[in-house]
């Protein structure tokens, strides 16, 4: 099957594909470091600017350096903080509504002043990205043998990082990272570790929408008894550098911003959120219960699917779990409450085990679909705003939704037996290398 793969053709080489990559690297991390090297766009720029989203992070940290922990959610401080750091601001654009352990790291940062903690920042943020994306090629292989580096490099210059988390200085490779260590850890056999390493999800509690049904429906109760200790520490962690009542006020927050999201409130851009919810509030639909009929309605039939397809989840190969966590991590953008761009770099672990899984379970034909399908991920964000904008449609929101319905077809052919096993030597060593002698030994083959 491997030789069939590799007789796949590509409009470009691995080689031309790995220098195009750099090359989008190149010139927009060059554009950025000429941008903060000619003035300081941190604290002057009044619309979007590099780095614009770091200041709310670096209030909480000096809320806590230089206030009482319980003042973290006080949103006058914070009113006051922000109009102090950003000249020609009059009011909080962006308030602090992540919990407090987030707070605790951004404590170094803020002894620094706004511009130097900012550029630490953009330096820590792609590294911690690159090693996330190490860690699950490292795992999980790379469809292109020896190119690994390319992955790293396509995954670093791809448009939701790229643009909206490293240029936007957002978070979300917090959220990254902990999927990333948590899919390592239980292809390693160490479920309860890899419930812990999610439970950093907790930091924004809607990018465990889907992925917390899906770990109850498909019986994994040691990896939730892991996210339950976790959580248990985090939870003490926050409480004891901020006091339960900075807890409470996060809880209150989360409750508010959730309803807040629903809203047409004019603080949330739909032209930068791609869930479905997003998606229709950019088409000329006025009556907010027919949008909510229409939203309930496009949701029910991939949940339905999804559903399904963990009821039948019964873990005894790889490629099972595999499929799954990817179409689970890929509709949970599409069907949460609210996803900026930021959050999409959540697909890139579901495209690499896409990936691992079709290699060795599929036909070339369904790998040469779900390179299709990925390629037209990694292209469409560059210009999704701009259609967002001019014809008041978010192609980015249809984009994830045909890869999410892909990986649904994938994982029901893999059910039926419509793809192309491997003998039992390959699937031995397949297993072996996925959790561990002891474990493949035992594992029946097919």
């Amino acid at each position: 099957m491997l030789h069939r793969i590799r007789d796949i053709e590509s409009p470009l080489s691995a080689r031309e594909a790995l220098v195009a990559c750099l090359a989008i690297l190149l010139v927009v991390a060059g554009g950025a470091g000429i941008r903060l090297a000619y003035g300081p766009d941190v604290e002057t720029m009044p619309t979007w600017r590099i780095g614009g989203d770091f200041v709310q992070f670096y209030i909480a940290g000096r809320i806590l350096n230089e206030y009482q922990g319980n003042r973290l959610y006080d949103l006058s401080l914070q009113e006051d903080l922000f109009c102090e750091l950003v000249p020609g601001e009059t009011w909080l654009r962006l308030p602090f509504n992540y919990p407090p352990f987030i707070a605790v790291l951004f404590r170094p940062l803020a002894r620094l002043p706004l511009m130097a903690a900012t550029i630490v920042f953009l330096f820590i943020t792609p590294l911690l990205f690159a090693a996330g994306v190490w860690l699950l090629v490292s795992r999980f292989g790379w469809p292109i043998k020896g190119q690994w580096f390319l992955g790293i490099a396509g995954a670093l210059s791809f448009a939701p990082f790229l643009l909206y988390t490293w240029l936007g200085a957002q978070i979300s490779v917090i959220g990254f990272c902990s999927v990333a260590v948590a899919l390592c850890e239980e292809d390693r056999g160490r479920p309860f570790l890899s419930g812990m390493a999610l439970s950093i999800c907790l930091y924004k509690p809607p990018l465990l929408l889907l992925v917390l049904p899906m770990l109850v429906i498909t019986r994994r109760f040691r990896v939730l008894a892991g996210f339950a200790a976790g959580g248990t520490v985090l939870a003490l962690t926050s409480a004891a550098v901020a006091g339960p009542q900075a807890c409470v006020g996060f809880v209150e927050r989360m409750i508010w911003w959730s309803r807040l999201s629903t809203l047409d409130s004019g603080l949330f851009n739909p032209l930068r959120y791609v869930d479905l919810k997003s998606f229709l509030r950019l088409l000329p639909l006025r009556h907010p219960v027919a949008s909510s009929l229409i939203i309930a309605i496009l949701a029910v039939v991939p949940s339905i699917v999804l559903l399904r397809a963990w009821l039948r989840f019964r873990n005894e190969r790889p490629e099972d779990r595999l499929l799954l966590w990817a179409a689970t991590l890929t509709w949970g953008l599409v069907l949460n409450v609210y996803t900026p761009f930021y959050d999409c770099i959540q697909v890139v672990p579901a495209c690499v085990l896409a990936a691992s899984a079709a290699r060795s379970a599929f036909s070339s034909l369904h790998y040469r679909g779900l390179g299709i399908m990925m390629l037209l991920l990694y292209l469409a964000p560059w210009g999704s705003e701009i259609c967002a904008r001019t014809l008041r449609l978010q192609p980015y929101t249809l984009v994830l939704a045909a890869f999410g319905a892909l990986l649904l077809i994938l994982v029901n052919d893999l059910y039926r037996g419509v793809g192309a096993p491997a003998t039992p030597a390959t699937s031995m060593a397949w297993s072996s290398h996925r959790i561990g002698v002891d474990e493949a030994v035992t594992r029946p083959t097919r």
